[in-house]
């Protein structure tokens, strides 16, 4: 997650911040010592986005509370768009409204890909646990997170499925 370089310049951090809460008095230090700070960490993290969550209207608020949106996916989503976009936010408003795009693809006979389709969505059953390949218009159906071996493993599959198809 974090750097040796990083890791140290955060220690010299958290040193400065407890030196600075001690430094009146020092058994307050002692105090600190053994307690769960992982845990208090953590929730201080989950405490800081309760401003996210506060600002979100009462419909969007019951479909994440349901599984239904998913604030993960939507958010690489819009920091996707945020790159393309050039931090535009007009464009932004603009292409989230709309359908996504489709990313340009290789030419390839419709012959072919019709032949591929099923075998497609085989590999992608079978390497990436995606019951199917259709959208289905709901986040929790259509955004999935996939180590990149599996991903390595479903493209390979897929390029010599269409390898032997093309022969």
């Amino acid at each position: 997650m974090f750097t040796d370089a990083e890791l140290d310049d955060l220690a010299e951090r958290l040193d400065q911040t407890l030196c600075g809460y001690g430094r009146d008095q020092p058994a307050r230090l002692r105090e600190l010592q053994g307690r769960r700070w992982r845990l208090a960490a953590r929730l201080e993290q989950l405490r800081r986005l309760t401003g996210l969550v506060q600002a979100m209207d009462d419909q969007v608020l019951a479909a994440v509370a349901a599984g239904q949106l998913d604030v993960g996916a939507r958010a690489r989503y819009v920091a996707f768009r945020l790159d393309e976009a050039d931090g535009a936010p007009a464009a932004i408003e603009r292409q989230a409204s709309a359908a996504p795009e489709v990313p340009p693809r290789l030419a390839a006979p419709p012959a072919l890909l019709a032949q591929l389709r099923p075998v497609i969505a085989e590999i992608a059953q079978r390497q990436l646990g995606l019951a199917t390949l259709e959208t289905r218009n709901r986040d929790s159906l259509d955004f999935h997170e996939h180590a990149v071996w599996s991903i390595e493993a479903a493209l390979t599959d897929a390029f010599i499925a269409g390898w032997h198809c093309s022969a």
